[in-house]
């Protein structure tokens, strides 16, 4: 991405920001996958794509709020 341009809504933001609702924050959630949260952060803003497993792990704290 060049220019500043805000990254558009993809199914890695949208599924981030679901589990980060599911529990309770970005530090709650960075905890919940053992990661860092500066690399959340950048999955929120779009600038990273999650890790394969990760995703998944994201997955399923969204599907557990069903």
């Amino acid at each position: 991405m060049t220019g500043g341009r805000v990254a558009e809504q993809t199914i890695y933001t949208r599924t981030t920001r679901k589990a980060l609702e599911a529990v309770g924050g970005a530090e709650a959630l960075a905890a919940a996958l053992g990661r860092p949260i500066e690399q959340v952060n950048e999955w929120l803003a779009g600038r990273e794509v999650p890790p394969d497993a990760a995703f998944l792990q994201l997955l399923e704290i969204v599907s557990r709020r069903r």
